[in-house]
């Protein structure tokens, strides 16, 4: 199934194999300009601002096409810049341009927890790219004050802010075994960090304009960045690990 949301106010699924329209939910009163499946495909999550002029997210039960919750919480009077589910579903992460992200919880529709601490250019905290860890405990996000910020899921607390871009930073995302964070910028270099000790392991250069997406693929051997260059690469992350582990060897020796 694929899933669409449009200038109507609606929110349809279609037929993969047929092209056919199977249904449409409404509840929405303005454009809705993200959908995104839960985990187990049992949920839906839409996001519009609608009549109270506030980031609004529904989510729907995609068998019966009813409203299950509708969480409504971000200030910003702006569309949220992306929503995650945990790996397991039961939360939903939604970051917003007020430079905070909030945890819902998927069962009830309230508020786990508000991370707070996203810097911006002038009245404009966006945060631009989240992402959880393939165990659900970390939360990966970055966005227009240039730094990666990584948080404890459970406890809402900050664990590291992690500066060396120096433009905004466009995405996020957790290698497969959770050990390497993989984060691109307008800066035109996408970078590796440790999302444990915070430590920053390499820049990589190979692009002329913004990396506006960087992704792993799942067996975690092949990493793929996209530019507003118009190229997307594809690198060995292995070499790139050996040439990390190279370069410590490296420094350690010489301290």
């Amino acid at each position: 199934m694929i899933a669409s949301g449009s200038w109507n106010n609606t929110v349809r699924l279609w037929d993969t194999a047929t092209g056919k329209r199977k249904k449409t939910f409404r509840g929405h009163t303005s454009t809705v300009s993200s959908v995104l499946f839960s985990p187990d495909d049992k949920l839906l999550a839409s996001e519009s601002i609608d009549k109270t002029n506030k980031l609004t997210i529904k989510l729907w039960n995609v068998k019966s096409g009813t409203t299950k919750q509708t969480l409504s919480g971000h200030s910003a009077r702006y569309l949220d810049r992306d929503m995650q589910f945990s790996p397991n579903g039961k939360t939903l992460a939604s970051a917003n341009t007020d430079g905070t992200i909030q945890l819902w919880d998927v069962a009830t529709g309230r508020i786990r927890k508000t991370l707070t601490g996203h810097t911006g250019i002038g009245h404009f905290k966006i945060i631009e790219d989240i992402s959880f860890s393939p165990d659900g405990k970390t939360l990966a996000s970055g966005g227009w004050g240039n730094t990666v910020r990584v948080w404890d899921v459970d406890s809402g607390e900050l664990r590291h802010a992690m500066e060396g871009h120096t433009g905004i930073v466009t995405s996020v995302t957790f290698s497969p075994d959770g050990k390497t964070l993989l984060t691109g910028g307008t800066d035109t270099t996408f970078r590796l960090w440790d999302p444990d000790t915070g430590e920053h392991k390499r820049t990589l250069n190979g692009h002329t304009a913004s990396v506006n997406i960087v992704t792993f693929s799942p067996d975690g051997k092949t990493l793929a960045t996209g530019s507003q260059d118009g190229t997307a690469l594809l690198w060995d992350f292995a070499s790139i690990a050996d040439a990390v582990k190279v370069r410590n060897k490296q420094l350690n020796t010489t301290q």
